[in-house]
């Protein structure tokens, strides 16, 4: 069934609304306690690296909020979205909702608590001193960069778990290796010359980076450049996206 693009956003609009209420139950405790998750993890983790491995470099606690509030984003959004087949059956059959409005309210919830995170960081961190008005206009840019981005990854995911069902046991366990794969809490120039590349080829750090070259160490050169590997992993992995979904979708319903 063909949908208009107001009947999308309206469909997008009340997953979101209903997944949040049937998450949090209507609770602004629950609310809070889910944002504070990320701080205490970046609290945990900060303290570890930064006072016990004693990882010394300019800045630190903001390099790192800038780092590991994208990754767990990241994973969160890949985690949630991977089932929604399987999860969302009976009312992708039932009501004939779109899956693709269903991915984008599971990214979107995912989403709001990393930027609700973000503030709270920011603020604790003072912002710093580099900080400047023309991160009000590069911050957008580089979030609705990053939610593009991990949205056609979490569809991706979702469309993969619906052919192999073992994905979505194989995708958490490939996440946590890829921590530490993943530049997050040390800087690139810390891995060996040899293995840079690797590194630097890893989508997950192509979006962390765009985050820590936006808060962290802004330089339009460094910006431009980051928005620009972005811009080139979106493209691929939406056309990848789109392909496998136009080659598997029936075959998808099908087994549903």
């Amino acid at each position: 069934m063909r949908q208009t693009p107001r009947l999308f956003c309206y469909q997008v609009y009340w997953l979101t609304i209903m997944q949040i209420r049937a998450q949090y139950r209507g609770a602004l405790s629950g609310f809070v306690i889910t944002s504070l998750n990320p701080l205490l993890n970046y609290g945990m983790q900060s303290f570890v690296f930064f006072h016990i491995l004693k990882i010394q470099m300019h800045n630190y606690l903001l390099f790192f909020a800038a780092s590991l509030l994208p990754w767990l984003f990241i994973k969160q959004s890949l985690i949630i979205s991977s089932s929604v087949f399987e999860t969302c059956k009976e009312i992708i059959v039932t009501y004939h909702i779109n899956p693709l409005a269903i991915v984008i309210s599971r990214v979107i919830e995912a989403f709001i608590t990393f930027i609700v995170s973000y503030m709270f960081i920011l603020l604790l961190l003072g912002f710093n001193s580099s900080f400047s008005f023309i991160h009000f206009f590069i911050i957008p840019i580089s979030f609705f960069l990053l939610f593009m981005g991990i949205f056609s990854m979490a569809f991706l995911a979702a469309i993969l778990n619906a052919i192999w069902r073992d994905v979505k046991f194989i995708l958490p366990m490939f996440l946590s290796l890829s921590f530490w794969a993943t530049p997050v809490f040390y800087p690139i120039h810390f891995v060996p010359e040899k293995f840079q590349l690797f590194f630097e080829l890893n989508p997950f750090y192509i979006f962390v980076n765009l985050i820590r070259s936006t808060l962290y160490s802004y330089s339009s050169a460094t910006y431009e450049l980051a928005v620009m590997k972005v811009l080139i992993v979106n493209t691929i992995f939406i056309l990848l996206t789109f392909i496998i979904w136009r080659q598997k979708r029936n075959d998808i319903f099908l087994r549903m």
